[in-house]
Order: C-alpha cells, then structure tokens, then sequence
C-alpha cells in the first residue's frame, strides 16, 4: 500500500511537469543598441530568467556576461531589455530559467544570429483582461496594465497630464477655516523627479488686506 502511494504521487508530479512546456524566446535587437528578449505569458507563470553569453559559448547554469529576471509580465508578455549593443553577425547563446505552477523549468536555447537590426521594438500587443477602471471618458483598461504614469522628469508639472486647480474662497469669518489654493511655483515644483506640494502660511493681515 505505502508503495502504491508513492508510485501514484511520483506519477502526479510527472503529469503536472508535462504540462507545461517553456516557450519560445523572440530576440529584437536595435540599430542605436540594446535588445531585448521576451515570451508570451502563460498562467501560472511566476517568474522568468535569461542568462547568455554574446559570440561565447555559455556553459549550463552559468549566469553568462548578460543576464536579468522579471517577475511580472507585461501586457501578456514576459519581457527584458539589455543596455548591451548587438551587430549583424553576433551570435548569442542562451538558456532560459522559467518558474511556472510553483516548479521550476530550465531550457536551453538554440544559438540566435543577429541577421538585421530594428529602428525600434515591435509593438507587443498580448491579451487583455477587461479591468474595472475606464479612463478618457470611457475608455477600457486591461487588468495588470498601467493605467496612468508621471515620471516628472520635466521642470514643470505637465498640464496634458495634470489639472493645476487656483481657487481663492470666500473669506468671511474670523474664525473659520481658510485655504487659498493658488498656482505658485513656490508652492509646487519637481525636484529629483519627485513632485513636491508646499502649503505656506500667512498672515491673516494679508488675507484680510489689512
């Protein structure tokens, strides 16, 4: 009976290794340098490594000279991009590490010829999960896909993005609340691509123009 047992797990685990195969890689590569290198998602997949060496055999589970990981995938791909500079005629060896249903998946890939070089990337158009949020007035979202994105690397907040509301309320009574909110720079700016809000106080002299 106990060896039963075992057989029947042994057999399970094999099925379920089976199941899933690793897919294959698409390698781009840009005329102004830098690749990139990516597979289509599949569910259950947690995890995704690429190790290579570039005009260089690469041995087995040897990190290589160019290596990265993502853990997230990117509208239904699994993506990573390389600073590294790639001519025609370069040859890059490479093998994949995969985590995919919480087993890990090793793969081996085929020498990858650089035979043209790119103006820029394909654009990667993958499936998409309806999500809940709309935006523009309507427009649909897909579910793990950015929605919005400000990286403030600008000098001033940028105004297609970004509404700078100036509004000076009523003020009536000594003792009530007063907030004037006025597009100053002195109150808002970016610095170290972080934008900063600065409330400043006054004097009610200077509210009241006394």
């Amino acid at each position: 009976m106990f060896v039963n047992r075992i057989l029947c797990v042994l057999s399970f685990i094999y099925a379920v290794k089976g199941d899933y195969a690793v897919p294959s890689l698409t390698l781009e590569a840009l005329k102004k340098g830098g690749f990139r290198v990516y597979i289509p998602d599949v569910p259950g997949t947690a995890l995704f490594a690429f190790h290579a060496n570039i005009n260089d055999n690469i041995r087995a589970q040897h990190p290589g000279s160019v290596n990265g990981e993502a853990r997230t995938p990117t509208n239904g791909f699994w993506i990573l991009e390389f600073n590294d500079k790639l001519k025609q005629g370069d040859v890059v060896n490479y093998w994949l590490f995969v985590n995919a249903n919480h087993l890990g998946y090793r793969k081996d890939g085929e020498p990858i010829k650089i035979t043209r070089l790119l103006d820029a990337y394909t654009e990667l158009k993958g499936r998409c999960e309806p999500g809940s949020t709309v935006i523009n007035g309507g427009k649909a979202t897909c579910v793990d896909n950015v929605i919005f994105q400000d990286k403030f690397d600008g000098s001033t907040i940028n105004t297609m993005l970004w509404k700078v509301e100036h509004r000076i309320p009523t003020y009536s009574e000594p003792n009530s609340p007063f907030n004037s909110y006025e597009n100053r720079e002195d109150t808002k700016f970016i610095k170290d691509n972080k934008l900063h809000l600065k409330p400043n106080a006054v004097p009610e002299s200077d509210v009241r123009g006394t």
